[in-house]
């Protein structure tokens, strides 16, 4: 399935509000390693071991500041919409809680767009309805015996309209027929000036 143009969807707003909410410097881009990306198959802390599926989405784990010095979104990072929804589903997992956001706005095929933000603490006040500016909760704290390091998952998927959405979880959202996972990066990367600065580490 295509993903949304820019005319239907600011893809910079979610860099932006991310930013904005949290005083950071200027973003100039986000850092990845390998396993971190959309379908990778690796761990990205621990790349000699394989993932269970291919990645449901984007680790976003590091960035740029403006002076191109990386640096990581430490836990009680706020995490902002990526636009206007409506709260309809969570759940714990592994590192935290995960959140699922309805896009009405959005619809394909008898399918409508949702945004999935996962190994956070969810805002405990949070309205159930949100829009792009809206504090969805913040990145978890992890144990000090996680291997795992504090990061924001970010899923989009298309999701057929009759799927009761309390029925999913981490388990079986990968396989499931009624879902059409999709690239987070093509909702979170407008212009070509972002563009030139997401970075592959090897």
């Amino acid at each position: 399935m295509s993903f949304l143009t820019n005319s239907q969807l600011d893809k910079d707003s979610f860099l932006r509000s991310l930013q904005d909410c949290n005083n950071l410097d200027t973003l100039q881009g986000w850092v990845f390693h390998d396993g971190m990306h959309f379908s990778d198959s690796c761990q990205w802390w621990n790349k000699t071991k394989k993932r269970l599926h291919p990645h449901e989405g984007v680790d976003l784990v590091y960035y740029l500041n403006n002076t191109g010095k990386q640096h990581f979104f430490p836990p009680g990072t706020l995490i902002p919409a990526i636009t206007d929804g409506i709260v309809v589903h969570d759940h714990q997992d592994f590192l935290g809680q995960t959140l699922y956001i309805q896009h009405e706005q959005f619809q394909q095929n008898s399918k409508t767009l949702y945004s999935l933000y996962a190994h956070i603490a969810i805002n405990d006040k949070l309205p159930e309805r949100v829009t792009k500016h809206s504090h969805l909760g913040v990145i978890a704290e992890v144990s000090d015996s996680s291997p795992v390091p504090p990061h924001l998952h970010l899923s989009m998927a298309w999701i057929d309209n009759l799927l009761k959405i309390n029925t999913i979880n981490w388990n079986n959202i990968a396989d499931h027929e009624s879902i059409c996972l999709l690239d987070p990066m093509n909702f979170i990367t407008g212009s070509p000036q972002r563009m030139q600065h997401f970075l592959v580490c090897k």
